[in-house]
């Protein structure tokens, strides 16, 4: 619970509840550890010690990671990339949870960019870098932003061996060559087709994965040729209208990128492919980092309605509740309906979990951390 409520005070810009919250939490995981350690040393140690060790540590690296994002948005970055440092000793317990990890330094680092501090900027990149050599099998056009933005910032900050460092990152972000070999081996593959007909088998696939790679290099013309190839051997194939999204979201085209969300609602809504749900989820989740609220309502909305997963579709709800608190505070929107729009997220957001624990599906302490979660955005409207 202690996680959540701390996350629920961030998203309200309440920095000072949530890093007490957490310090308290630090010293509560930091004794149980200790205990632990004791009870493993024990002749008496229980079966479970090792397992419940794991826990512990795991919930002391999200903890972690809270507290850098605390202590960045108090602008307490000593403080925040000790919280990170620490973070990362333990990070090979757990490998999936680096690529969070290396994100939330890139996030810091784009922020320090903007806000023109190209020092500190220069450290949370470096910082991000590092962390992604933990990563088993790494995204090379992430890698490659990263480095890129690195080199800008030593650009901007002329620190020591500025303009060596900004070449180096520079060159590895270039060395980032996966997707130009995989584009070379499919268009090899294409050439032994007779014909480019749509009743040719595979082409529909073919020319997908090539488009992919084509977007993934950045290569935006080449890839909205290959996916209309693709979009013409099988329309109604979620991927192919997922990759059309990406590409139009990359070219400015939001109006060609909600016709693909639009097909890809009707494909779940009719059951036309199963992939669909975890599609809306890459598409939402695209839209809210790229800030295109209308395309990322739509995708919520409709997880919402159709995902059969509880947990998912409280996801959802918070998603949507932070955009309209955000479109609410920007004062751009009638402040009345977002008020009713707010109060029938959060009555959903209710009546689904009682729904879960009465079908058991969700245990009371949960039930307890997700009802306090939109309890705490109601009350702060509820007059």
């Amino acid at each position: 619970m202690g996680l959540k409520t701390t996350r629920a005070w961030i998203d309200v810009n309440e920095f000072q509840y949530a890093d007490k919250i957490l310090s308290n939490l630090q010293e509560i995981i930091q004794r149980l550890q200790r205990s632990l350690i004791e009870m493993k040393n024990s002749t008496e140690a229980p079966e479970d010690v090792e397992k419940q060790m794991n826990e512990t540590t795991k919930d002391f690296f999200y903890i972690l990671c809270l507290k850098a994002e605390v202590k960045c948005a108090q602008g307490q970055n000593i403080d925040a990339m000790g919280a990170v440092k620490k973070a990362a000793e333990i990070i090979s317990s757990f490998p999936n949870e680096a690529t969070n990890l290396s994100m939330l330094c890139y996030n810091f680092g784009v922020d320090c960019y903007q806000s023109k501090d190209y020092t500190t900027g220069v450290s949370w990149l470096r910082e991000s870098c590092s962390i992604n050599k933990d990563i088993v099998d790494p995204n090379p056009k992430t890698e490659a932003r990263t480095l890129r933005l690195l080199a800008n910032c030593y650009l901007e900050a002329r620190c020591e061996n500025w303009k060596e460092n900004a070449l180096n990152a520079v060159s590895l972000a270039n060395q980032k060559e996966k997707y130009e070999k995989a584009a070379v081996w499919y268009n090899y593959s294409l050439s032994l087709y007779p014909s480019m007909s749509v009743s040719e088998p595979n082409l529909g696939k073919l020319q997908r994965n090539l488009a992919n790679c084509y977007f993934n290099l950045a290569e935006y013309t080449k890839a909205s040729a290959a996916i209309e190839v693709a979009e013409r051997c099988d329309k109604k194939d979620a991927h192919t209208q997922y990759i059309i999204f990406k590409i139009s979201l990359e070219q400015g085209n939001v109006e060609k990128a909600m016709t693909s969300l639009r097909l890809l609602v009707e494909y779940v809504e009719t059951g036309l492919d199963s992939a669909g749900i975890d599609i809306i989820c890459l598409v939402a989740q695209t839209a809210i980092e790229r800030n295109c609220t209308e395309l990322a309502s739509v995708a919520l909305e409709c997880l919402i309605s159709h995902s059969n997963n509880d947990r998912q579709v409280l996801r959802a709800l918070q998603a949507l509740l932070r955009l309209l608190l955000h479109q609410m505070e920007g004062g751009n929107h009638n402040s009345n309906d977002d008020k009713k729009r707010l109060l029938i997220y959060i009555r959903t957001a209710f009546n689904k979990i009682l729904s879960a624990k009465d079908q058991g599906k969700m245990a009371t302490a949960e039930v307890e951390e997700e009802a306090t979660w939109f309890m705490k955005i109601g009350n702060r409207f509820k007059h």
